[in-house]
């Protein structure tokens, strides 16, 4: 507390002190002046107004404010202080963010969201303001972290990111583990610090919490059973693992940028993740969000997709690792073209170099190329290829959207429903995944008999069997039967129940 100049030294006072004001934009009459002790009020177009009749008043004691403090945004690649001061601007940013055109998932994950819910604002309009923007964000946010199509492409494009500037962006390092931390699942770092999952905040902000969760009973106290918000913090454990997979994967990238030249990365946070979780998990979970075999090596960058771009693959620990030995790592490759031949596009020849790889990240086929890239391909050479990709313990790569189109498949599908032995071959080295179609029915024609597992499965059988009698996969004829090459294929049973197939051969 301070006393107020006295009266002979104030050429105008304040309105609050007795005098009065005559809107916004007055100003002072001339020749008056303003004390150099007199405090200043914040605010935007705030202005000193004169008294009206400035006569002598006794001392009052005044408590000075403070000047506003400056907000300049923070840099993206600064990390800010656990629990330091909110700047006015983040406040700003969040309100301004929506779940359509103006989302940015990464710099709402940027933004410092559990220090904002500790924030104490004066007005009540603002907490409201917070609490129904997190809200808003939430369907968002959990739609682009847990389904494994979108995260996939986004988890993707953060590699990219990585790839192509963090060579030469400073303090990538220093300033991205906060930037990427907590975007798919809870960053941990062994013995350090623990930055949850934005769904997590989200929900803390959306509460009013005012710690991080999972240590705050607030937040478990409002996600008990019964309540909407419940269903944002549940994942089936394949989506689970696949979401730290991804999680790890970024920390460790975060941590060490792209070194040109470098051959090869170690990945501590996914190696300390497989050891919590089982290697077998994390495989399985690699290959669901990155589209691969579930044995490895996955695949993160291709140079057909992105051919200024190494050959970027993530290698699971050989069999049997176990303890500091178990070590996922980050393997580049550049991939030479071989001599251009007149004739060859580029993007074929690169193919053909990508598709000799083998362990390095792309099957190794038999015959020295993807075999859905052909446009046609004989039932003998069908035959040739299965024998040799079973005897070197190979697997074919899964075919691509357009299967249906390509002659390539419906030619292995005829060599697979009329020769056994190739029909062998093919279990043996099936795609992993989906489409199942074609799996389903070797199946059946192999056993006689078939009742799906997976209750979706029978609309793969369906659409194949429809398929390969008249061409139209989307028909479903009536009664449920298909006549194949050597017999009859009728359905019965019904989708409560289950469905069960059974193939009748002829003579």
């Amino acid at each position: 507390m301070a006393l107020a100049p006295p009266p002979s030294s104030m050429a105008a006072t304040p309105a609050s002190a007795g005098g009065t004001s005559t809107g916004p934009g007055a100003s002072l009459p001339s020749g008056a002046t303003v004390p150099s002790n007199l405090p200043l009020i914040a605010g935007a177009g705030a202005t000193l107004l004169p008294s009206a009749a400035p006569a002598p008043a006794p001392p009052l004691l005044t408590t000075p404010v403070a000047p506003p403090r400056p907000s300049a945004p923070p840099s993206p690649l600064v990390p800010r202080r656990f629990g330091g001061p909110v700047q006015n601007d983040d406040v700003r940013r969040l309100l301004a963010m929506d779940a359509a055109e103006r989302f940015d998932l990464v710099e709402l994950n940027a933004l410092p969201l559990v220090e904002i819910s500790r924030e104490s604002f004066n007005e009540e309009a603002i907490r409201v303001q917070l609490r129904e923007r997190s809200r808003a964000l939430l369907e968002r946010v959990k739609q682009e972290t847990d389904d494994l199509a979108i995260s996939g492409a986004f988890f993707r494009g953060l590699v990219l990111q990585w790839y192509r500037e963090s060579p030469t962006l400073s303090g990538w390092s220093t300033g991205m583990p906060e930037r990427w931390g907590g975007l798919f699942a809870d960053s941990r770092a062994a013995g350090g610090r623990l930055q949850p999952w934005l769904v997590r905040r989200l929900l803390t902000l959306a509460h009013g919490g005012h710690d991080a969760p999972p240590l705050s009973g607030k937040l478990l106290k409002h996600l008990g059973r019964g309540r909407k918000e419940e269903h944002y913090l549940e994942r089936p454990p394949a989506q689970t693992w696949a979401a730290e997979a991804a999680q790890a994967i970024l920390d460790d990238l975060a941590l060490h940028p792209h070194v040109p030249g470098a051959a090869r990365i170690a990945l501590v946070r996914l190696s300390e993740l497989a050891q919590r979780r089982q290697v077998e998990n994390i495989n399985q979970a690699l290959g669901l969000l990155l589209d691969g075999p579930e044995r490895g090596p996955f695949v993160l960058l291709h140079p057909n997709r992105y051919p200024d771009c190494e050959l970027v693959t993530v290698r699971p620990p050989p069999p049997g690792s176990s303890g500091a030995a178990l070590s996922y790592t980050l393997h580049l490759q550049r991939l030479t073209l071989p001599a251009a031949v007149p004739g060859v596009p580029a993007t074929e020849a690169l193919a053909a170099a990508s598709s000799s790889l083998g362990a390095e990240g792309v099957p190794a086929m038999a015959d020295g190329g993807n075999p859905w890239e052909a446009q046609e391909r004989t039932s003998e050479s069908w035959g040739a290829l299965l024998r040799e990709l079973a005897r070197a313990k190979q697997h074919l790569p899964p075919p691509p959207k357009d299967y249906r189109q390509r002659a390539v498949y419906r030619t292995l599908r005829d060599v697979v429903v009329s020769e056994p032995v190739a029909r062998a071959s093919f279990h043996a080295t099936r795609w992993r995944g989906r489409p199942s179609g074609l799996l389903l029915l070797s199946t059946l024609l192999t056993e006689g008999h078939l009742e799906p597992e997976v209750s979706t499965d029978y609309e793969y059988l369906d659409s194949e069997l429809s398929d390969l009698e008249d061409g139209k996969p989307e028909r479903m004829p009536d009664p449920p039967q298909w006549k194949v090459p050597g017999g009859t294929v009728v359905r019965e049973g019904d989708f409560q129940r289950g469905y069960r197939y059974r193939f009748t051969r002829q003579g």
